[in-house]
């Protein structure tokens, strides 16, 4: 049995680790359905994806994204038992396929999700980042700009001190 609990559910929600030390930046997403499967009712995310190949079980097992989206069910339900990420991947074959890759996260991926945040936020405090120009997040961020910029010959020059300077 599965019931749809909700379809495109925006979220906003703190990034807090199992110590609790909270990072300033919010955990901001959209899940693109909910569901409640079996007797238990048990919470699962399901991401709906095209692809032109299946999944290898390293990206289903090792992936952020189910990680990042569990994390916000357990900050939006409190209490209940979440962890469940499905996959639900439309193979564009000649003859396509619907394929459902399950997986699981738990406190040990929300630790690591967080220490990725957390080192991802420094890198780009500091303007230590690599841009991602084919990000549909582009419009509106506030990076836009430097990205644009990365990899120019303007921006690939790098000035050596004279020696002078350097002795100094």
């Amino acid at each position: 049995d599965e019931v749809i609990l909700e379809v495109d559910l925006p979220f906003e929600v703190p990034l807090v680790n199992s110590t609790g030390e909270t990072l300033d930046k919010p955990l901001v997403g959209e899940l693109d359905l909910l569901v409640a499967k079996g007797p238990e009712a048990r919470l699962t995310i399901v991401d709906l994806k095209t692809a032109a190949k299946r999944y290898t079980e390293d990206k289903v097992s090792r992936d952020l994204q189910p990680s990042a989206y569990a994390y916000a069910l357990t900050q939006l339900y409190p209490g209940k038992p979440v962890g469940d990420f499905e996959f639900a991947v439309i193979l564009k074959n000649k003859k396509p396929e619907l394929i459902s890759y399950p997986t699981f996260r738990n406190q040990n991926d929300f630790d690591r999700l967080f220490a990725l945040a957390r080192t991802a936020d420094k890198l780009i405090e500091a303007g230590a980042f690599l841009p991602n120009r084919g990000s549909f997040f582009c419009k509106g961020c506030p990076w836009q700009r430097p990205c644009e910029a990365f990899g120019r010959v303007s921006a690939r020059s790098i000035s050596i001190p004279s020696e002078d300077v350097r002795r100094s």
